[in-house]
């Protein structure tokens, strides 16, 4: 039985291998606005414009744009869980579920 997936969009520094910016529809910003209620640290949740994007490139100290890769990734119930525990153990749960994870079972770095 397949189950339903939604996609993210991720703003992904290769450099530094950290997912910068996640851009999702309602209904992943629903399963986020569920998971605040556990305990959860440097979660933030906003409309992005692109003063505000531009103020937190600068809060991440990205002097290259060539760094930057834009990154479509599947969400689904598996993601959901490792979502989830990544956020009770990591500042960088999006990282560590997306890009960490992925390295590990590819066995390949990000191109």
């Amino acid at each position: 039985m397949n189950t339903p997936t939604l996609s993210l969009k991720l703003l992904v520094d290769k450099k530094a291998s950290k997912v910068l910016f996640a851009e999702a529809g309602k209904d992943f910003v629903d399963f986020l606005f569920n998971l605040l209620s556990l305990p959860i640290d440097d979660l933030s949740v906003s409309i992005m414009s692109m003063i505000t994007g531009v103020a937190l490139l600068n809060k991440f100290n990205v002097k290259d744009f060539g760094v930057l890769e834009e990154k479509v990734v599947e969400f689904g119930i598996d993601q959901g869980v490792e979502l989830l525990k990544a956020s009770l153990q990591s500042k960088a749960a999006l990282t560590s579920v997306f890009l960490v994870n992925k390295e590990v079972k590819d066995g390949a770095a990000l191109n």
